[in-house]
């Protein structure tokens, strides 16, 4: 049982959201500095979602196997689980929490699905698999989507690395009990895997994270 004496800061928000109109992120209704991010691979989810008064989302039980769409309100949906920092010649420091990224604005969608379709590949190679990716923000670029307009966060591969020590899920996160990784295929438990530089030759020991 949880301790009736702790004191929850029901302020504090875990939610991940890119910042539409100038770039950016922001947790809950905090503008954060952040530029890095390691993914938990193994909380990705693909699905579908809408607002209606609550946000609804529908997930997939498999990567590789699309569902449905609910209904024409939905849109195409993600979730996953980061670790933010900052770093800069001068500076390293972190939010002090894992945060969820999760959404179905189409500028994010695309974003998300073109930050992991980088790292899809190296997380097969048996040097990586008890390692999370990590990614570096650089920025972003508005799109007219229709008669609107769309902003879509942009990333590079930096590496992989072992889970940052402060990279803990909150309970509500581990509910599902599900700890198998989707983005991996049957394959990734082969020795045969060939291994591969990471992108941009950065070796381990260089990652700045």
């Amino acid at each position: 049982m949880s301790n009736p004496f702790d004191i929850v800061d029901s302020e504090v928000s875990n939610y991940l959201k890119h910042i539409f109109d100038e770039g950016g992120w922001k947790v809950g209704k905090e503008k954060i500095d952040a530029n890095y991010f390691q993914v938990d691979t193994a909380t990705i989810k693909l699905g579908w979602g809408m607002y209606n008064g609550d946000y609804n989302y529908v997930w997939q039980d498999d990567l590789h196997k699309p569902i449905p769409k609910p209904n024409e309100d939905y849109k195409n949906a993600f979730s996953a689980w980061l670790y933010p920092k900052f770093i800069s010649d001068t500076q390293n420091f972190d939010l002090g929490r894992a945060v969820v990224w999760q959404s179905f604005t189409w500028g994010e969608y695309e974003g998300f699905r073109k930050m992991c379709s980088m790292f899809y590949e190296q997380a097969q190679l048996t040097e990586n698999l008890d390692k999370l990716p990590i990614v570096k923000y650089t920025g972003s670029e508005q799109q007219k989507i229709g008669k609107g307009t769309s902003r879509i966060p942009e990333f590079e591969l930096v590496g992989f690395k072992d889970r940052a020590e402060g990279f803990v899920l909150p309970s509500f996160a581990l509910e599902d009990g599900n700890s198998s990784d989707p983005t991996l295929t049957e394959s990734s438990s082969s020795a045969s895997v060939e291994p591969s530089a990471i992108e941009g030759g950065i070796i381990d020991d260089e990652i700045p994270f």
